[in-house]
């Protein structure tokens, strides 16, 4: 039952964050509106604790937390009646007690919005932060302290850019995957390249998943004539661990959960509307440990960005949402 409610009359443009006492909620309309705020609601009663300013701006990246602090890439638009997006660029740490803003610094911004059909997201380490920047050709690592570059990788352009421009944090190590898909590795203080592994694969566009990571390995989406397959690799050792032909399905979503891989098939006989099946997986061998058929059709066609269908965990059982629908299950 609901226990309180705030409402976001603009909906939501990037995804709420939460930690143990707040729950951080964007209010951002468009580039004319300058009411836009991020709220940070008391968990428990819903008040609103304090609100950071974000009238100055038209887009903005994910939340980023850490135990002190909030990140930010936001974006202005210097020519409204012009661009359809962002072409200014800053990144912002605030106090999370207060909502006071601690620095910011202005960079050479990858593009935020525009119809860009995926979140820009931040990572992080202990003392840095990840991002890419230069329109999808530089990965840099920042402090935490200041906001200055402690290092970067150049990347070329066209296929040797940063795919979706995005990094992970895994296993002590940074990734990213470029355009060609080769898994670049770095050592997360330092910068130094530490693998570099070419993926066997054909990943189609913004409708496969992001990959999931753990430790050194990673979960992947390969599309081959039109037929759809789940793979393992661990790019420092350069091997491929497993292969799992979905069979007709193609992967809606996944997420690691104590040590078990939970995956959501769809099928790709779409206007049949078959019912969509999640997964338990041995992350090890591949071998699929239960098959729950969910009743009905719970997935968007080749869309893991559909905005009213998600993933998450929940006091280490697995939640799952479809539009109206919300499910839990046990272990």
């Amino acid at each position: 039952e609901p226990i309180w409610e705030d409402k976001n009359s603009y909906g939501y443009k990037v995804s709420f964050a939460i930690d143990e006492d707040h729950i951080y909620e964007p209010i951002l309309g468009s580039d004319s509106t300058t009411d836009d705020v991020l709220k940070a609601l008391n968990k428990e009663s819903g008040e609103v604790q304090y609100a950071i300013d974000l009238g100055d701006y038209a887009e903005m990246s994910e939340i980023l937390l850490d135990e002190e602090a909030i990140y930010l890439v936001l974006g202005q638009i210097s020519d409204p009646e012009e661009l359809t997006f962002a072409d200014i660029a800053s990144l912002h740490k605030f106090d999370k007690s207060n909502g006071k803003e601690l620095w910011a610094i202005d960079f050479d911004g990858t593009r935020l919005g525009g119809g860009r059909s995926h979140p820009y997201d931040l990572t992080q380490s202990e003392g840095l932060i990840y991002l890419v920047e230069e329109d999808s050709q530089k990965l840099v690592a920042r402090s935490k302290e200041d906001g200055s570059e402690v290092w970067s990788e150049e990347f070329g352009e066209s296929d040797e850019a940063i795919r979706l421009a995005q990094s992970f944090t895994s296993g002590d190590s940074v990734y990213v995957i470029d355009n060609n898909y080769v898994f670049s590795v770095f050592d997360p203080e330092t910068g130094e390249k530490e693998a570099e592994y070419q993926y066997n694969g054909e990943v189609s566009g913004a409708m496969v998943p992001f990959p999931v990571f753990y430790e050194d390995t990673v979960f992947w989406q390969n599309v081959y004539d039109n037929q759809h397959y789940l793979k393992a690799v661990q790019p420092k050792s350069e091997e491929e661990l497993w292969t799992l032909d979905m069979d007709g399905h193609f992967l809606v979503d996944y997420l690691m959960v104590d040590d078990t891989l939970y995956a959501f098939f769809g099928s790709t006989d779409y206007d049949a509307e078959e019912n969509t099946l999640m997964a338990r997986i041995n992350p090890e061998t591949g071998e699929i440990l239960d098959l729950v058929d969910m009743g009905e059709h719970m997935s968007a066609k080749y869309n893991n960005y559909y905005r009213y269908m998600g993933l998450t965990e929940h006091e280490g059982n697995l939640a799952y949402f479809y539009e109206k629908h919300l499910f839990l299950f046990n272990e």
